[in-house]
């Protein structure tokens, strides 16, 4: 015997009480060759463990015990509700987790981050905040984020109410133009059964290790939540952000009532710009104006289409708004725009990475354009169940995001032709249907490959009438969500062959004239050939 190695439940694989979501499959040696065992999300048995090793973990199962030495929580293996428009995830596949084990313990939550928010002051800032009274400062490390030791920051802060009471649920937050830190809460963790659903204010550069709010604004009874509401008091703000008011002015805002949104028109608020809060019940984004007395204004409410909003990122880069649900939704994230009406809508769903676990992924926040490297731009997401001991997940997305695009196999057809239609950046394994309008015809459905490719082949409806015509792609599930569409020209079938129907038409005449000649002609032959009998 050289060497041996004991190992416990799921540790070597999945088993039917641990490591059951198959994140781990194996134990390697690692780095490769050593005596030191780590779990690895991809075996290599009978090869070099160099690449498993990348992902190994120490041994988080112990068949009974919890998966990590520190609190964590299942959020079970059900997909969510993707929504049906969801198209493939445009940046890296494989995101990973770039925090160490149990990064994110304090003495009032052993577990999980919440909300994220980039200092557009600093991109190599970000905040993360924890939806137990906490909130860190990191520093971008080589792409990796670090918590900030100087002024206080080392361990995180503690987050207090106005008078240094209470324990705020702290959900989501945004950074200001004015610096400060502005933080959604749903209750007082000292009284979680009564909704409480404001937004705090602090100061971050203080160097105190427990912030006090400066500010807070009640928003609870604009949502119509009860003041003893036990349902509600887990369902509110989840997230916010903060867009300036130039932006919206520029780009033709609108209230609720159907005005141009115009500042001037509310005097009292605090900062130059509206807050974006991101309510978990609705899935709507309900834009505020915060007024220096704390009273607030509601000047829009707009959906995202998803179940829920568990964070939301005003992209100044995109001029557009992130909403992203948790795995209520399969983790898929919305991008709002401002449409033509001066509201914000939806502009494009995202499925999750195909392989980024579908856990209970609450914040998201994506690196400004400044940072990329190579067209990429980094993509955070906080689990709030911290699996397996870790919250903190990146990937990626291009600076300049795909859109799908229909490409035609011919772009003029006639009635009955075959024609095939592919599309690209399609969400995996989605039925989608290809229509043919102005009067929507079914032309056809399938289903997008594994890497979001659709090809399929249709026949154009005999009686298709002559012109310009567009095909779309959509959603078989939702018809009304157009993701991609084509320009076609239908022609009839003599003027596909480049005929001149009247040329046809007298080249016809002329030939049924030449066969009556000839017929005639032949039959005087007969009638005169010699030893004919009539």
């Amino acid at each position: 015997l050289v060497d041996e190695l004991d190992y416990l439940a799921g540790q070597a694989g999945v088993d039917e009480g641990v490591n059951t979501d198959h994140t781990y499959k194996a134990l390697a040696a690692c780095p490769d060759g050593s005596n030191t065992f780590l779990e690895v999300s991809s075996a290599s048995f009978g090869g070099s463990n160099a690449t498993a090793c990348t992902t190994g973990v120490t041994p988080l199962t112990n068949g009974a015990g919890p998966e990590a030495p520190c609190q964590t929580e299942n959020s079970g293996d059900a997909p969510g509700t993707v929504p049906s428009s969801a198209l493939a995830w445009p940046g890296s596949t494989t995101p990973v987790t770039i925090d160490a084990q149990c990064s994110w313990v304090t003495t009032e939550s052993g577990q999980d981050l919440s909300g994220l928010a980039f200092d557009p002051a600093n991109a190599n800032v970000l905040y993360a905040v924890k939806n137990k009274s906490h909130v860190y400062r990191l520093l971008n490390s080589g792409g990796t984020w670090v918590k900030d030791q100087t002024n206080g920051w080392g361990a995180g802060k503690d987050i207090r109410f106005p008078g240094g009471t209470g324990a705020p649920d702290s959900e989501g937050l945004t950074v200001g133009p004015d610096g400060m830190l502005y933080i959604t809460t749903e209750r007082d963790n000292s009284n979680s059964n009564v909704p409480l659903d404001s937004i705090l204010r602090f100061d971050p550069t203080s160097a105190a290790t427990t912030l006090t709010a400066t500010d807070q604004w009640v928003l609870t009874s604009d949502l119509g939540f009860g003041p003893t509401d036990a349902a509600d008091s887990n369902l509110g703000f989840e997230g916010v952000t903060y867009v300036p008011d130039s932006f919206l002015v520029g780009h033709g805002f609108r209230t609720d009532a159907g005005t141009l949104y115009d500042p001037a028109d509310y005097p009292g608020k605090a900062l130059p710009g509206l807050f974006f809060a991101a309510v978990e019940k609705t899935g709507h984004l309900i834009a505020y104006a915060l007024n220096s007395d704390h009273s607030f204004t509601r000047v829009a409410d707009s959906s995202s289409g998803m179940l829920g909003v568990m964070d939301a990122q005003f992209d100044p880069d995109l001029g557009e708004i992130w909403a992203h649900c948790d795995n209520t939704c399969g983790n898929a994230t919305g991008l709002l725009k401002i449409g033509t009406d001066g509201h914000f809508t939806v502009d494009h769903y995202y499925a999750r990475p195909a392989n980024l676990p579908n856990y209970n992924l609450e914040g998201f926040a994506v690196a400004p354009v400044s940072t990329a490297v190579g067209g990429q731009r980094q993509v955070l997401w906080t689990d709030d169940g911290n699996r397996f001991g870790h919250s903190l997940w990146a990937g990626t997305i291009p600076v300049v995001l795909p859109t799908p695009v229909a490409a035609l196999s011919t772009t003029t057809a006639t009635p009955g032709q075959a024609i095939t239609v592919t599309v690209n950046d399609l969400a995996p394994g989605t039925e989608y249907e290809a229509d043919l309008h102005s009067s929507p015809v079914l032309l056809g459905k399938g289903v997008a490959s594994s890497s979001g490719v659709l090809t399929l082949t249709v026949t154009i409806p005999l009686g298709t009438a002559t012109g310009a015509h567009i095909i779309t792609i959509s959603p078989t599930a939702d018809p009304s969500t157009i993701v991609a569409t084509a320009a076609l020209t239908v022609r009839s079938i003599l003027a596909f062959t480049g005929s001149d129907p009247r040329s046809a038409l007298l080249a016809g005449g002329t030939l049924l004239l030449l066969g009556a000649v000839l017929l005639v002609a032949r039959n005087r032959r007969r009638l005169f050939l010699p030893g004919v009998r009539r």
